[in-house]
């Protein structure tokens, strides 16, 4: 542990970071699982005698386990070359369920577990994009593409239960139904659907509770923390991506919801033309306001 952790403190220096890449990739390929685990380790528990005590070096420790976590699960969450037998390079045969890149169930299974705690123990107040929020999210989304159905099924309730004052778990969401909707294998397009019919109730009655008090008129507007519009805009983008790539699944279950939020929608955007029609500074606040109209 603490060597890991001395390990990725050297990835912010230019002059060491080729030794411990080269270092990490041989440790990868030797024991994928106990490379990978030893990394969520660093991330949740950064060593004590690697960061010193201090906030700042521990932050470096989590952020560059994270990076390399993002890119160690992107590469071998799934088997190359899909289950069973295959050739590799050298033409030697190879069993994928058995080879050193591929991560167990039960290795799985504490990464998710340990991905799922991440979310719900992250601030409301948390800087949703920032680097380690940011790359933590884009984790969840594509270990949530691959394992939703069965091993997973449980991460959508949980985003679902905290996106009305977190940011964060909104983001999440909004990246997992953007790789939910990249898929083309028909069972997985069903996954999607099922998903996307789940979750679109929830968050169009959460738009329509919001969006009433905050477009009443310009004086609420210019009031508005911005922290409110970044999130009514991702709250926005996440529905939009629903219905666009699942719409005859949303008018056969939610069609008058579809109907009352493009209506409240179409609303919206009216008032917010009038407001800019009396304002056009380039505040923060007005900034957010533009991204949602351009949605």
């Amino acid at each position: 542990m603490t060597s890991i952790s001395h390990s990725l403190l050297l990835l912010s220096s230019p002059s060491s970071i080729k030794t411990v890449e080269s270092m990490f990739l041989t440790f990868e390929s030797t024991d994928c699982n106990a490379y990978t685990l030893s990394l969520l380790c660093a991330f949740t528990t950064p060593d004590h005698g690697a960061t010193q005590g201090d906030p700042q070096r521990a932050a470096t420790v989590q952020l560059s386990a994270l990076l390399c976590l993002k890119a160690t699960i992107f590469k071998n969450w799934r088997p190359r070359g899909g289950s069973g037998l295959l050739r590799s390079k050298s033409n030697n045969v190879v069993n994928t369920e058995t080879a050193p890149t591929t991560l167990t169930d039960v290795t799985k299974s504490h990464i998710r577990s340990t991905l799922q705690t991440a979310v719900t123990n992250t601030p409301q107040t948390a800087i949703f994009n920032s680097p380690m929020l940011n790359t933590l999210s884009l984790i969840i989304a594509r270990v949530g593409r691959y394992d939703i159905a069965h091993e997973w099924p449980t991460i959508v309730p949980t985003l679902l239960s905290l996106v009305h004052n977190n940011t964060f778990a909104l983001n999440c969401l909004n990246k997992l139904v953007k790789e939910l909707a990249t898929q083309r294998i028909l069972s997985h397009k069903k996954n999607f659907e099922e998903v996307s019919s789940n979750t679109f109730g929830p968050l169009s009655n959460l738009y329509m509770s919001v969006l009433p008090t905050m477009l009443t008129s310009t004086q609420a507007m210019s009031s508005i923390p911005e922290s409110g519009l970044v999130h009514l805009k991702i709250l926005t983008k996440t529905i939009y991506k629903l219905i666009i790539n699942t719409l005859p699944v949303l008018i056969a279950k939610h069609g008058e919801a579809v109907g009352r939020f493009f209506e409240q929608n179409r609303a919206a955007m009216g008032h917010l033309v009038r407001y800019f029609s009396t304002d056009m500074s380039e505040s923060p606040n007005n900034v957010q306001l533009f991204k949602i109209i351009d949605r």
